[in-house]
């Protein structure tokens, strides 16, 4: 959860872990709408990060946003992301299938 002033203002989760070679996940967060261009998204997602890479012991981390939200776009850029990739129709939003613009983050030297 995150939490501002007291409040619940958004999530940051780790989901769909695969172990094994892979050793991946994937990274989603979303804040409400008053708390947007605060940084609270980027600092709970780079918080995340070291908590997959250190403690989870996770490789790879992917994220993947909307083409036409930035916002969103810069959280996993400022959290040392690539963008590698765009996925079209990838996810059901709304009943509908939407494309997505895709970022990974690796457990490398130099990469984080």
């Amino acid at each position: 959860m995150i939490v501002e002033d007291g409040r619940l203002v958004g999530q940051v989760t780790v989901a769909d872990v695969a172990r094994g070679p892979l050793q991946s996940g994937t990274l989603g967060y979303r804040v409400a709408g008053h708390a947007t261009r605060r940084s609270v998204a980027t600092a709970a997602a780079a918080a995340m990060v070291r908590t997959a890479f250190d403690e989870a012991g996770l490789h790879r981390l992917e994220a993947g946003t909307l083409p036409h939200d930035t916002a969103s776009q810069r959280v996993p850029a400022r959290t040392g992301s690539q963008r590698f990739g765009y996925a079209p129709r990838y996810l059901r939003i709304a009943g509908e299938r939407r494309d997505h613009v895709l970022f990974q983050l690796l457990d490398e030297p130099g990469m984080r």
